[in-house]
Formats: structure tokens, sequence, C-alpha cells
């Protein structure tokens, strides 16, 4: 029988919270996203419902956590990035870069934090669940924050850009890479794209001119 969280360690229960995720994420990938419930999640780790219930209050609780972690990954790529010894037009471009790569090689967790219409922080205030929704919000607008600070030393160091607004920007910028991540992820720009190396070579090089 699996043993309540309440009896375990903080270091176990936080492994066995990560557990579920992973869990409910390979089930997303394999059936699709509304194949998930707590019953399946339970199946797949040999215990039962009630177990899970002790990490996770329910369903929407896992699609917060699963959000939360995908953006956490994002922006430490990018505060890793940020960080570096190098041009501010040097850590746009791996900016992108990393956004793509991070897209397109984590095709399921991206959709669920960006594509499908999953539940958002308005949708749990003033429930139980509104401090854990919170807590993924302010982790999604540390990416924008992160992003919008690299573009605010790109524009005043060029007065060419003095008119810009980051914040601006950075969704336009945010919008073109989705499209296109999206698109591949569906596989429809393969469908009209024969070489998709140099079209990502192309995308990146005319985004990072903009600024440059």
């Amino acid at each position: 029988m699996e043993m309540p969280a309440s009896a375990r360690p903080m270091e176990e229960i936080e492994a066995y919270k990560e557990k579920i995720l992973e869990t409910a994420l390979d089930i997303v990938s394999k059936e699709g996203f509304l194949s998930l419930s707590m019953r399946k999640i339970s199946e797949r780790l040999a215990v039962s419902a009630t177990a899970i219930y002790y990490y996770y209050l329910n369903k929407d609780e896992i699609y917060l956590g699963l959000q939360t972690k995908g953006f956490e990954q994002l922006y430490a790529r990018f505060k890793k990035i940020h960080q570096k010894k190098a041009s501010p037009v040097t850590k746009l471009k791996n900016f992108i870069e990393q956004y793509l790569d991070f897209g397109i090689n984590n095709p399921y967790l991206y959709e669920i934090m960006f594509t499908l219409n999953t539940p958002k922080y308005a949708d749990f205030v003033g429930t139980e669940l509104e401090p854990v929704a919170h807590l993924e919000k302010q982790t999604a607008l540390s990416v924008a924050e992160i992003s919008a600070a690299l573009l605010s030393e790109i524009i005043a160091s060029n007065p060419r850009l003095s008119k810009m607004d980051p914040s601006h920007e950075v969704v336009i910028l945010w919008t073109s890479l989705h499209g296109v991540v999206s698109l591949i992820n569906s596989r429809v720009l393969q469908e009209v794209e024969t070489n998709m190396e140099d079209f990502l070579e192309s995308f990146k090089s005319k985004l990072v001119a903009v600024f440059a």
C-alpha cells in the first residue's frame, strides 16, 4: 500500500510528486490530453487512486504542476544564457534557439503550456488552488520578464530602436516563435518546407536582425 504523503520525509514527497507529473505527461503524450485522469495515473504507478490524492487535490492541480514545471525549465535556460558574458544581441539569438529547442523537443509539455485550453489562474481565484495557480502564473511571467530585460538592454544600446517598447516586442517575438513551434509540432510546416534546417536558420536570423 502506498504510504500517505504526511508520513514521508519532504524530499520523498517532492520526488513522488515529480514522479506523478512525469507519469501524467507520459499519458498525455501517448493517449492525448483528454485521456488524463487520476485513475489512469494511479494505474500506471500501481497504487490506489486515493494515494494520488495525498499529493494532488485533483487533475487541475496536476495540469498546473506540469505548466509550472515547463516554465521553470524554460526560465532556467534563459537565465543561464543571460548570466553569460556575451553581447545582448548574441544572447537574444541564444534565447531564440533555446525556445525553439525546448518547444520542438518537449512537444507535449509545450502543448500543455501554450496550446491547449488548460486551466489558467483566473479559473482558480477564490478556490483552494489559487496559490498553486498563482505560482504557475508567476513562473510563466518570469520567462517574459527576463526576455523583456534582455530586449531593454538591446534597445538602450541602439538609438535606432529607441521607440520600441520591450514588453510589446517580447509579445511579438513570442508569437512568432510560438507559431513556428506549433506548426513544426503539428507537422504542418514540414509539408511546405523541404529543408527545415535552412528554414530555421533563416527564421532565426530575421528575428535577430530586427534588433541588430
